[in-house]
């Protein structure tokens, strides 16, 4: 098969064979599991409670290879906060300066000057997910650290039934709110009806739940 080279959104170009697709993917692999075991030897309680210190610190790693990716640019506004070209008057935004606001105060701009809200909540929900994702695949990581630690193989989970599904989602959604509350998501209170009649209804078919 021919080998072809793209411009990645988020990697510098690369080939595009899938030789090269497999040696890097499991290259990768290797490099991430070498992570999970300097996770466990500077945090052996990752896996169960992370302290306040390392999430802070894994989130500026986060931040700081989030502002190197070309899909992140740098923003510049004019006064009153519409998109410009980078200028004396204008105010850069970058994931730095999204970030370092705190919520209380990200929270008032809502009311107080919305095109700023709106410019800065877009940087802010993009980071988050990217950020989500980053946690995922590290604790991924840490959990095969443990397992090759202790010898264990990788077992995959059995298939879930669908009411198991269910009720899994509505025990979620507690600390779902409370995230999302945390980060000063207008749309918490917009539906918290529906947040409520869902509560109400698994409530109501409790007496369906697995029990464990």
């Amino acid at each position: 098969m021919a080998t072809k080279t793209i411009v990645s959104p988020v990697l510098n170009p690369i080939s595009t064979s899938f030789k090269d697709i497999g040696y890097r993917s499991a290259k990768s692999i290797e490099q991430g599991i070498e992570l999970g075991f300097l996770v466990l030897e500077q945090c052996p309680t990752f896996l169960d409670e992370v302290p306040k210190e390392v999430k802070e610190q894994l989130e500026s790693g986060y931040m700081l290879r989030f502002s190197e990716l070309p899909s992140n640019p740098v923003k510049y506004y004019d006064s009153k906060w519409i998109e410009t070209t980078k200028g004396k008057e204008a105010y850069k935004v970058d994931i730095f300066y999204a970030m370092g606001i705190g919520s209380h105060e990200f929270g008032k701009f809502k009311t107080e000057d919305s095109m700023k809200y709106n410019a800065i909540k877009a940087i802010r929900d993009k980071f988050s997910n990217y950020k989500s994702q980053c946690s995922t695949r590290l604790m991924a990581y840490v959990k095969d650290a443990k397992a090759v630690k202790e010898g264990k193989p990788k077992v995959r989970n059995a298939n879930k039934d669908f009411v198991q599904v269910l009720f899994d989602f509505g025990d979620s959604l507690s600390g779902k709110k409370k995230t999302c509350e945390g980060r000063s998501d207008a749309t918490v209170v917009t539906s918290i009806s529906l947040y409520n009649d869902l509560v109400e209804v698994f409530k109501k078919h409790n007496n369906l739940k697995p029990k464990k």
